[in-house]
């Protein structure tokens, strides 16, 4: 069986690679649709080399990929020994909605990150766009965290670079505002 074709390519792998990641509970945020062996995911197209940017990155993909330690992880991996509420507002369980959406802690920095990015999103498809594509909050998450699913609709690579970029910084101010809380504590 030959795995790999003539321009280099790999079906075979590639197809494992996608069941590979399918498999995988943390990667439900990850859309799937550009993901290939040896391409490089839109979250780093999107960015510089400089430290900062490879820095934002990092934070970026931890939160696509489902390793960025938040209470109900730990309290997943703890078998429930730690507890899972949020540690900045004592409110609710701490999970990538409620960091990114919900936490009152992060209210004043996620107002402006977030209406600075629905904007930026309502200038590519429209404000009826917005409507259709973003009904609840799963979908506001997916915008944040890996809005290639938009390409389809959006139809430039350029467009979908500076969502990309917004989103990873939004997603880096309110990592370092949420670090700085806690290391107060």
């Amino acid at each position: 069986m030959e795995i790999v074709g003539k321009n280099g390519s790999s079906k075979i792998l590639d197809k494992i690679f996608l069941e590979e990641i399918e498999s995988k509970t943390t990667l439900v945020h990850l859309d799937r649709t550009l993901l290939k062996i040896g391409s490089v995911h839109p979250v780093w197209t999107s960015l510089s080399s400089t430290i900062s940017d490879v820095k934002k990155g990092a934070v970026k993909i931890r939160l696509l990929t489902g390793t960025h330690l938040f209470e109900s992880n730990k309290h997943k991996f703890s078998g429930g020994k730690e507890s899972s509420l949020c540690r900045l507002c004592g409110t609710s369980n701490e999970d990538i909605t409620h960091f990114l959406l919900l936490c009152p802690a992060l209210h004043q920095q996620r107002k402006a990150l977030f209406s600075n990015l629905k904007a930026l999103v309502i200038s590519i498809i429209g404000t009826s766009g917005w409507t259709v594509i973003f009904k609840n909050q799963v979908d506001i998450v997916k915008l944040i965290i890996d809005s290639t699913f938009m390409l389809p609709d959006i139809n430039s690579r350029t467009d979908l670079d500076k969502i990309q970029k917004m989103s990873t910084d939004m997603c880096y101010k309110l990592h370092t505002e949420r670090t700085c809380i806690l290391q107060k504590w």
